[in-house]
């Protein structure tokens, strides 16, 4: 026995459940565990959802006769819980009903909280002490009430947002905590409480029903983004059951205490297909291997690639903060499922999607035709290398970045840049003014209002190109520079066989280097920068992943493997210029 925990037994799928009886909020914190088993019929229990924190109460809890350190703001929410009662309760909390000492029991328990939060009772989430206002915000949610007044929809939308910056609104676990309970969630804040449902419809909504006089108000923006963080929830909630890479996506922007509960914290409501590698959680392991496991079974889902959803680089601008660089020893083609997390706000300024064009549909979809052949993907034992199949598409012979991105707002600077670019370089090697368009917006129409400026837009685009002018406000060449603005933070490259792309890497002046090979890779041609480096196994030249990219014109799949039969090898297609690459 350690501290308050016998041993459970593993084989009849024992838990702890804790006995919370009234009290006043002052009282000692006096509670009682209890063991019993997920294969008997269980008593009633609820199961608490709440941010755990780094803090530490000052008051010690005494759990079945020895004190034991309890986190502040659980200590909160056990005190505030009880206050409300009329007798006493059975409720699991993690934190208590988990020897957190014993790896091999939080290993074993963490595969059990899918049926420990979908068997409850109800699920109780805790979102902190009550604040000033709480009351009256609360009051307006149970009551539907929206002010009509801007004065007083101004109060309301601060209440609100308020509570929605609560820490249980970015914490990775809620997803699953969320998601799994049965019945709708009771919501506290301090001894307030009401249904998850009621205040999730009416924080959604609340945009359709403020005052006119709001419409358009630049208070709105911030508001919007807490609104976005909710629906995140409510999507969760809505399909609580789904991929590893869906469920890490829409729940990439929450915080981890631990980095691995950004894996480890979803599982119970991910579901894996045939020939999908299970990820089971193993507190042993380190983050950097977590996270490689991770991937690794993201790549072979077979219906959606990581890679065209989460970034693989962190930000370049990090508002009031020292920029976050990727963990250390992370192979790099392996995910740093933290990236997104780091920077509120900013969680898709990095992200693939705008390097994917529309007429490739999503990467993912792309999949299904070669899904038959054997190990598109393969890891080596530990972790360390990816092993999967392309075709070269070119080496990087000159890059532009810090001059391009000189000045977002600066459109002579910048359209100066492009000239330059496209005088010295793209003309001597008779590449066309629309290849450089088509990869500064990914074969994309570019986002024009004007539908005469929009059917003009490549001919406008080579007379910038051409001519010397400044660019005014207003002008033709004005709004073709700001239709382009979308993408100040490229890396624009030349390969050697004249082919123009673009990348993204947060190291303006080195992230993207001449000699870079740019190939794609993954049997559907998804196009990536690579670099050579000279430690390959076998005498093979291996490569880190830079990022992925966008080429201009570029095909996505292969027309060869369209007809390929049901016994064939990526090995077989040698002749067409697929070949093996070693990511290191």
């Amino acid at each position: 026995m350690i501290g308050p925990y016998f041993q459970l037994d593993r084989s009849l799928l024992e838990v702890r459940l804790l006995e919370l009886t009234h009290g006043n909020y002052e009282d000692d914190l006096v509670l009682a565990l209890r063991i019993e088993s997920l294969d008997r019929k269980l008593p009633a229990y609820h199961a608490l959802s709440y941010a755990w924190g780094t803090a530490a109460s000052s008051q010690k809890a005494l759990i079945d006769g020895k004190e034991t350190v309890v986190g502040l703001n659980l200590d909160c929410a056990l005190r505030d819980i009880r206050c409300t009662l009329n007798g006493p309760i059975l409720i699991w909390v993690d934190a208590l009903c988990i020897n957190q000492h014993d790896l091999d029991e939080r290993n074993s328990q963490v595969l059990l909280m899918k049926d420990i939060y979908s068997q409850a009772e109800r699920v109780l989430i805790y979102l902190g002490p009550k604040h000033l206002g709480d009351a009256d915000a609360i009051a307006k949610i149970q009551q539907d009430q929206v002010p009509q007044s801007a004065e007083a929809a101004h109060v309301l939308l601060n209440q609100i947002e308020s509570i929605c910056q609560r820490t249980w609104f970015g914490r990775v676990w809620v997803a699953q905590e969320l998601a799994l309970s049965q019945r709708d969630p009771k919501v506290y804040l301090g001894t307030l409480t009401l249904a998850w449902s009621v205040f999730y419809k009416y924080v959604i909504n609340l945009d359709l029903r403020k005052p006119p006089s709001l419409d358009g108000h630049p208070r709105l923006f911030p508001f919007m983004q807490i609104v976005d963080k909710v629906q995140r929830l409510g999507r969760v909630r809505a399909f609580r059951t789904t991929s590893l890479n869906l469920q890490i996506y829409r729940s990439a922007p929450a915080l981890a205490t631990d980095p691995r509960d950004k894996v480890f914290g979803l599982l119970g409501i991910c579901a894996f297909n045939p020939g999908q590698a299970v990820v089971t959680p193993d507190y042993t392991k380190s983050t950097q291997r977590v996270f490689a496991e991770a991937t690794v079974s993201m790549l072979q889902e077979g219906d959606n690639l990581p890679y065209g959803l989460l970034p693989m680089q962190p930000p370049r601008i990090i508002p009031e903060a020292s920029p976050y660089r990727r963990l250390p020893d992370l192979p790099s083609w392996v995910l740093d499922l933290n990236i997104s997390s780091q920077v509120p706000g900013l969680c898709g300024q990095n992200g693939p999607y705008w390097l994917i064009p529309n007429r490739a549909v999503h990467p993912g979809a792309l999949l299904k035709d070669t899904n038959h052949i054997p190990d598109r993907i393969r890891a080596s034992d530990d972790f360390k290398r990816l092993h999967t199949y392309g075709v070269h598409l070119g080496t990087i012979g000159a890059v532009y970045s810090s001059i391009i991105n000189a000045d977002c707002f600066g459109y002579h600077k910048r359209a100066t840049a492009l000239r330059e670019i496209y005088h010295t370089y793209m003309k001597p090697r008779n590449i066309s003014a629309q290849s450089l368009l088509h990869a500064l917006t990914v074969d994309r129409k570019p986002p024009v209002l004007d539908p005469q400026l929009a059917e003009r837009f490549p001919a406008e685009f080579e007379q910038l190109l051409e001519s010397q002018n400044e660019i005014t406000f207003p002008s033709h060449f004005f709004d073709v520079m700001v239709a382009l603005s979308g993408h100040e933070e490229c890396h624009l490259f030349f390969t050697d066989n004249n082919r123009v792309g673009i990348t993204y890497h947060p190291d303006v002046e080195d992230g993207v280097r001449v000699g870079d090979v740019v190939a794609g890779l993954l049997g559907i041609n998804f196009p990536f920068v690579l670099r050579p480096v000279d430690n390959g196994l076998d005498g093979r030249t291996a490569h880190t992943m830079i990022n992925v990219a966008h080429v201009a014109d570029h095909q996505w799949e292969h027309d060869f493997l369209k007809s390929a039969g049901p016994d064939a090898h990526w090995s077989d297609f040698k002749e067409h210029g697929l070949k093996h690459y070693t990511i290191i």
